[in-house]
């Protein structure tokens, strides 16, 4: 990186008339923080490429688990419209056992009546 400085010695704009040296001085100062500023987003920017790679690569190590958490989701509604259709199906063989043991309790009650 280059060196600057904020000293005005020896200038040519120093050697010349005395208006043009306060000039220099200021165009020196100004491009002395230009350098210091473009330095500092040097640093920013390889600060954050850094950043970006690293990110990149814990995103590369969960991107296998966000897919297989993908697809459980985009099947999760089939499963429960699955579910659903089983508590029907459940429900139903439920009401049948209920009927036929209601069927067998009135034989029986008829039968014991019978007697």
């Amino acid at each position: 990186m280059p060196e600057y400085s904020l000293s005005t010695e020896n200038t040519p704009a120093n050697r010349s008339t005395g208006q043009a040296a306060p000039e220099a001085a200021s165009v020196q100062n100004n491009m002395a923080q230009i350098a210091l500023l473009l330095d500092q987003l040097t640093k920013a920017v390889i600060d954050l490429r850094e950043r970006v790679g690293k990110t990149e690569s814990q995103f590369s190590d969960l991107l296998p688990f966000l897919d297989a958490m993908k697809a459980h989701v985009n099947s999760f509604p089939a499963a429960l419209r699955e579910a659903r259709r089983s508590e029907v199906s459940l429900q139903q063989r439920v009401e049948e056992l209920s009927s036929r043991v209601a069927e067998v309790e009135s034989r029986l009650a008829k039968g014991q009546t019978a007697d």
